[in-house]
């Protein structure tokens, strides 16, 4: 778009200019400078209270520095027309003279600029743009987008300083998307205490490209001074050639040992350790006067009871169940319930006696085992109780002795053993 928007007479002369006031006038279009040049012959009839809104001087200076940017834009001097509409804009802010820098941003090759004043001339203007104005900034913001690209760098750690193509700077963490005109474009990352990153970007026309940069730290070899052992103090010594003295510590004096002028103190006589008192064999035991258990017997005899107790349960469980096999007959006899229900009921009863007689079997092995080891035990307690050659036998087996003891408070048994 190389349209650049005249206003002439009052327009530029009278209070804040707006949409409204550019209506008043005829519209007229001329050739200018290969473009087209839009004349908006304006009358100078304005309200009262916007002519008051500003002074003559800047009222004047701001028609005069709009004219000067129309002529030096039809001169092609577009940074010169740049400035003169930048002036008029400061002292006459205006939508509309968004549209002519925009033009001379295009013109001086600054494409993200003149979106920049384009996007704003259709925020600001709103409905008050004409169609067809508002037609050729969206072609033109279309034909400028296709030569910028949008670059989304992302930096770690935050807070280094990015410097792009040696001019915009910009601290991380950067949030939005930067924009930058189609090309190779040169990136800087420093930060203190990291190495500086330098790369190049390739960033496409109408495009996106991603950057992800990762700062790695400086790796400098550190000094440490060590003091000198023992509380030494370090005697700088400088080398001939000028370099960096080293820290020595001297050698420590030799001092001879005090002479001792007093006689030694008196050495207290030193307290011989007490001795533990010598151990005695009592020699072998006189089990004379208890019982002795012999390990055969203990063995024997446990088995014996765990048999018993077992089979004390399993003659519990075989009465459990004969007691359920009566009820289960009794309940087969039931004139309520149907030949189906007492025929179920009769095969119940039927497993449970199997079941009563089987358990009864077992507890009967198990007891009679039971009591068979119970009568080996006795015989084994019995003969471990013979003269003293059995009993000096006995003596070199693991036992237990069972003994009754008798005192003026009572009498009792103690149990004793050996192994």
């Amino acid at each position: 778009m190389n349209r650049l928007f005249r206003a002439t007479g009052a327009a530029l002369t009278a209070g804040a200019l707006t949409a409204g006031a550019l209506t008043a006038g005829a519209v007229t279009v001329g050739s200018l400078a290969g473009g087209s040049l839009v004349v908006l012959a304006v009358s100078g009839a304005v309200a009262p209270s916007m002519a008051s809104a500003q002074s003559d001087a800047d009222r004047e200076r701001a028609r005069s520095e709009f004219d000067r940017g129309v002529t030096l834009f039809a001169a092609e001097n577009f940074q010169g027309a740049l400035e003169a509409f930048q002036e008029a804009f400061r002292l006459r802010p205006h939508p509309t003279v968004r549209v002519n820098m925009a033009n001379c941003y295009d013109r001086l090759n600054k494409p993200i600029e003149a979106i920049f004043h384009f996007e704003r001339y259709l925020s600001e203007s709103g409905r008050g743009a004409p169609a067809a104005q508002r037609r050729d900034v969206d072609e033109a913001l279309r034909r400028l987008r296709a030569r910028v690209g949008q670059l989304t760098l992302r930096v770690l750690p935050d807070g280094a300083t990015v410097v792009i193509d040696d001019g915009d700077s910009r601290r991380t963490p950067i949030l939005e998307p930067i924009r930058l005109t189609a090309g190779t474009h040169r990136l800087e990352t420093r930060l203190a205490g990291f190495r500086l990153d330098r790369r190049t970007v390739e960033v496409p026309g109408g495009g996106e490209v991603d950057v992800q940069v990762t700062l790695s730290r400086e790796t400098g070899a550190v000094a440490a001074t060590q003091p000198p052992p023992n509380g030494g103090v370090g005697v700088a010594t400088r080398p001939p050639n000028g370099g960096v003295g080293v820290a020595t510590r001297p050698p420590p004096p030799n001092v001879a040992p005090p002479v001792q002028t007093q006689p030694p103190p008196p050495q207290e006589p030193i307290a011989a350790e007490p001795q533990p008192p010598p151990v005695i064999d009592p020699g072998p035991e006189d089990d004379s006067g208890g019982l002795v258990i012999t390990t055969p017997t203990i063995i024997v005899g446990a088995a014996s009871g765990a048999l018993v107790i077992t089979a004390i349960i399993v003659g519990a469980m075989a009465s459990g169940a004969n007691s359920e096999f009566d009820d289960l007959a009794a309940l087969s006899n039931d004139p309520m319930l149907s030949d189906a229900e007492r025929s179920l009921i009769r095969r119940d009863a039927v497993d449970t006696a199997d079941r009563a007689t089987s358990l009864a079997l077992v507890a009967d092995v198990l007891g009679v085992a039971g009591l068979v080891g119970l009568g080996v035990t006795a015989v084994l307690f019995i003969t471990s109780q013979g003269g003293s050659s059995d009993r000096a036998t006995a003596a070199r087996q693991p036992r237990l002795g069972v003994a009754p003891t008798f005192s003026r408070d009572g009498a009792g048994v103690s149990l004793h053993g050996s192994f």
